[in-house]
């Protein structure tokens, strides 16, 4: 993740700030979905999940609701990753 200079970093224990899909793309960061269930990893489509949900939804809310189109496990982890 890349902060910029003026972001103080967060103290240690503190809560760390929402991240919504336009924070995402505004970054130029990927996000990678992998299944729990079967360990399939798949690179989301940030532009097209903001189109469907909204810009503002937040990341940590996304999880739950992706299905693995491998195993259709429900609930599959999300991972940041950096620029390809």
């Amino acid at each position: 993740m890349f902060l910029s200079p003026t972001t103080p970093p967060n103290p240690p224990g503190a809560a760390k700030p929402p991240i919504d899909l336009a924070d995402l793309i505004r970054r130029g960061l990927t996000l990678k979905a992998v299944c729990r269930r079967c360990k399939h990893q798949e690179i989301l489509l940030l532009a097209k999940l903001a189109e469907r949900l909204g810009p503002e939804f937040l990341v940590n809310d996304l999880a739950p609701r992706l299905r693995c189109s491998e195993c259709d496990g429900l609930g599959m982890a999300s991972v940041y990753e950096a620029p390809r």
